[in-house]
């Protein structure tokens, strides 16, 4: 059946209120943009327009020997304190807590981790979670500090997605697991489902909730699972054509699901049993995230592809999986909201449509050493009423509000 896995503008991004809560507040460098390289305490860097101000700029470091990826910038003044790059600084931490902010509303203090993040979802900026390897699940609240949630959940587990319909209806999946909690996280309850497969993706519509299992051997490769009693138990709907699955989405009436080297795949809820195949013409890699607005539904592949389904075929809007280097690396997560679309991966890789997915700018331009982020994204969640943007990735990323690429 699927696959398998793994804008804000920069006006909007201007617009937001930026408080000193979680932050040691703005180091401006003020360096020419039109400049490249630019120096600051005698070690070179690149100039880039500040996030969050337009009139601002700042020097971002890069692989440098004396300022090493994820480590404590040792040359910047005293009051800084913070990474290598960014300009909002998260205050405190350890070298291995990457979290950093262009949005100091967001309290990303309390949650710190090396482990590798796979996913993030919001019920509303007063309700985001953020799962990883490790067991980790993340509650972020607006203005209060992070959450580590731990109760109910089984330890040393991978999870890789996380979904809800609302803050007290919420599922996390991962290796073995597909977990439930009604109260914000509070408690987590695992339920009956087979414990040897590797659950990648996990959505659902207003009365069903579905499982989506990449390949635990050639017996159950694409399975899909479904609850209809949140979550407390799980019937197995079928291995559909018997490929990995890892994406799946819901509009509410029609939901679709993909993974390996066939075509997504949908089904109208009149059986469970039935499902639609999809032409898409050949793509790259596998289907690694699954949304949609008024103008279709659109598919991301690990390939570094994007494609949109205009009901008989999958026309392809970007394609960088030839060129390679940047966004062509590879792509992990889609979301998607009105007139935003935002798809992440490898090597920092942000790619984003300001016009419903018709076009789509990327990094590839403005890679490294001009580019700040250097972790492979592996999720993103954008809030559908304020643009706010959440993106997490290895070696325990977390980032609101990310740059876009000009």
């Amino acid at each position: 059946l699927l696959m398998r896995r793994a804008a804000v503008a920069a006006a909007a991004f201007a617009a937001l209120a930026v408080v000193a809560v979680a932050c040691r507040g703005r180091y401006v460098y003020d360096c020419d943009k039109g400049a490249k390289p630019c120096v600051r305490d005698n070690l070179q860097g690149t100039c880039r327009q500040s996030p969050i101000d337009a009139h601002d700029s700042y020097c971002v470091f890069y692989n440098n020997t004396s300022c090493p990826i994820g480590e404590w910038d040792a040359t910047a003044a005293d009051g800084l304190a913070g990474k290598c790059v960014g300009e909002e600084m998260l205050d405190g931490g350890a070298p291995a807590d990457m979290a950093f902010t262009g949005d100091g509303s967001v309290n990303l203090a309390g949650c710190s981790t090396a482990n590798d993040l796979y996913a993030v979802w919001g019920a509303n900026t007063d309700d985001i979670w953020v799962v990883g390897a490790g067991s980790t699940i993340f509650h972020y609240s607006s203005g209060n500090a992070c959450e580590v949630q731990t109760n109910g959940v089984p330890a040393g587990v991978i999870l890789r997605a996380v979904w809800g319909r609302s803050p007290t209806d919420v599922y996390v999946a991962g290796d073995g697991v597909i977990l439930h909690s009604g109260d914000r996280g509070e408690t987590w309850t695992n339920s009956d489902q087979p414990t040897d497969r590797q659950y990648w993706g996990v959505g659902g519509t207003a009365d069903a909730t579905w499982a989506v299992v990449e390949h635990v051997g050639s017996a159950d490769s694409g399975a899909l699972y479904k609850s209809t009693n949140l979550g407390a138990h799980w019937s197995l709907v079928g291995t559909l054509d018997g490929d990995p699955l890892s994406a799946i989405w819901s509009n509410g009436t029609r939901t679709w699901v993909g993974g390996g080297s066939n075509s997504p795949e949908y089904n109208d809820s009149a059986s469970d049993s039935t499902w639609f195949p999809s032409n898409t013409g050949g793509f790259s890699g596998y289907i690694s995230g699954l949304g949609g607005n008024a103008k279709g539904v659109l598919a991301v592949t690990s390939g570094a592809q994007i494609m949109r389904y205009n009901g008989s075929a999958w026309p392809k809007l970007f394609d960088h999986g030839a060129s390679g280097g940047g966004c062509g690396s590879g792509l992990f997560a889609l979301s998607v909201v009105p007139g935003l679309a935002i798809a992440v991966g490898k090597v920092g890789c942000i790619a984003v449509s300001t016009d419903d997915g018709d076009t789509w700018k990327d990094d590839d331009e403005y890679g490294p050493p001009g580019w700040p982020y250097t972790a492979d994204f592996n999720g993103v969640w954008i809030d559908p009423t304020t643009n706010t943007t959440f993106v997490v990735g290895t070696m325990g990323t977390v980032v609101v509000n990310p740059m876009m690429p000009p």
